[in-house]
């Protein structure tokens, strides 16, 4: 399943590769007063913030899961596919970083670093002259740089550590409470574009593939989106 997801993501990423190869073939502009957006592309450079949790799909008490908050800061790429119809791919990179706490008492608290390339299928709805709405859907490959977890207990007294890398399994006890270094997931949202110059927007993304072994912990996030267009 997973080599299916990564080569779907793969596709996409060519099938964009080769959307801008066609568009880069297009006659020039022949008005520069037009949006840019008429001609088939556009360049996002944004910020955001993730409302973001981890919790287990297996384990029903919640004192196990944790709630975390992002920042990001990112830049993304749409691309016209079809002449007759407004729809576009949208490959994308982002610098994430996620910090939080377990929910329970035991005073856990995560730090996590992670580079996220997101590949979305993009529809846009001209409100107005001056304003657009682009609902989109999409698949991410999700690779964590950095993962650490300190205990405000007594949790890693045996292990003589005061702060724990979530890859390593001796820190972590055994690989099944390792954090994976490879997630896939899907993402739903849209943006809304404001006189071709700026846009906010919101979405909602899951991890399909297992974070944490152990009681299947899984990522979701609910991102605010602000930034510029050029």
């Amino acid at each position: 399943m997973k080599k299916l997801l990564m080569i779907a993501v793969l596709c996409t990423i060519s099938l964009a590769a080769s959307a801008q190869f066609t568009n880069s073939k297009k006659s020039t502009k022949s008005s520069s007063s037009s949006s840019f957006l008429d001609y088939g592309e556009w360049n996002k450079a944004y910020i955001q913030y993730n409302s973001t949790k981890l919790n287990s799909e297996k384990n029903e008490n919640t004192e196990y899961n944790y709630t975390l908050s992002g920042l990001a800061i990112g830049y993304s790429k749409g691309i016209s596919i079809m002449q007759s119809t407004p729809l576009f791919i949208e490959p994308g990179i982002s610098l994430n970083y996620n910090w939080g706490t377990e929910n329970g008492s035991h005073d856990e608290k995560i730090k996590i670093t992670s580079l996220r390339i997101p590949v979305n299928l993009v529809y846009k709805w001209d409100v107005s002259p001056s304003m657009s709405i682009l609902p989109y859907i999409g698949l991410y490959a999700k690779y964590n740089i950095s993962a650490k977890l300190k205990s405000g207990d007594d949790t890693f007294d045996d292990r003589d550590i005061e702060e724990a890398d979530m890859f390593d399994k001796d820190d972590m006890g055994d690989d099944e409470h390792c954090l994976k270094h490879l997630l896939l997931g899907w993402q739903i949202g849209a943006d809304l574009l404001i006189s071709h110059d700026f846009f906010v927007g919101i979405s909602y993304g899951k991890d399909m593939s297992t974070a944490i072994k152990n009681d299947k912990y899984k990522f979701s996030a609910v991102s605010i989106t602000a930034g510029i267009i050029f």
